[in-house]
């Protein structure tokens, strides 16, 4: 093919094409231009800037713009085994975006600081697994609370609600409800968690916290939370050898009950 140097140097027709008059270089004061197709696509400014799909951004060395954010990547960077970092941007949503399987780290001088994995999130050159930090949460629930052996305990409506903040595998749940009514409640009292709890071994995954009654027959300050089942926490009295007492049987529908709680969940 044939450069030729006879063109009008404008973005429809190069000063320098080849056998296509519409792609090639255009000249302009102290900035060259490649164009194709008789648009504009890279501009190099008088200061070296470059523009990718824009002018040369005197902010920036490199300025690349896509032509729609329709989520095709705006810049890609790969390597020779075809792993690759993706820039792109769909609707009003930036991306990164690597390959599936590969880490995105952030390290200053040869320090790493965060690694971002298919696990969640480590720091400081941490890769282990179990702990990448994948989830954080929070916002409130409803409340139930549950009789072992029969009868029923319901809450006011208007105060039936926790609230909770869940980082990684660690909930926090505080709030206070009120008692409404019951029926012949006997057993042991269950109080809903918003998340099921983690089933370790031993007295690893039990709960902590305070729990106290107001209004009750008993002292408010003579009760605790004791870890049950998968999802709930029973209330039992501190005042006993052990948590088998029966305090739903106490209750007579005017109650109020304050939970501050922390445990470990099973997801």
């Amino acid at each position: 093919m044939s450069i030729r140097i006879d063109g009008t140097n404008t973005t429809a027709n190069p000063g320098i094409t080849g056998s296509d008059t519409d792609t090639g270089l255009q000249f302009g004061t102290n900035e060259v231009k490649v164009v194709t197709d008789g648009s504009d696509r890279v501009t190099v400014d008088s200061s070296g800037n470059v523009g990718i799909g824009t002018t040369a951004n005197s902010d920036s060395q490199l300025h690349v713009k896509s032509g729609a954010n329709d989520g095709d990547p705006v810049l890609r960077l790969e390597a020779a085994t075809n792993n690759f970092l993706n820039f792109r941007q769909t609707g009003s949503v930036y991306d990164i975006r690597v390959t599936a399987g590969d880490p995105l780290s952030f390290t200053i001088g040869s320090s790493e600081k965060a690694r971002v994995t298919s696990d969640g999130l480590t720091f400081n050159g941490d890769t282990a697994a179990i702990n990448a930090l994948d989830d954080y949460e929070e916002g409130t629930y409803v409340v139930t609370l549950t009789c072992g052996t029969s009868g029923t305990i319901t809450l006011n409506s208007g105060y039936d609600t926790m609230a909770y903040e869940k980082i990684g595998r660690m909930c926090t749940v505080h709030g206070r409800v009120r008692i409404s009514s019951v029926s012949s409640p006997t057993g042991t009292l269950i109080i809903s968690l918003p998340f099921a709890r983690d089933g370790m071994s031993q007295d690893q995954g039990r709960i902590g916290g305070t729990i106290t009654v107001q209004n009750l027959s008993a002292n408010m300050n003579e009760y605790g939370i004791h870890p049950t089942g998968a999802t709930g926490a029973e209330l039992c009295r501190t005042d006993s050898t052990g948590p088998g007492l029966t305090p739903a049987n106490n209750f007579s529908g005017d109650e109020f009950v304050y939970m501050s709680v922390t445990y470990r969940t099973a997801t």
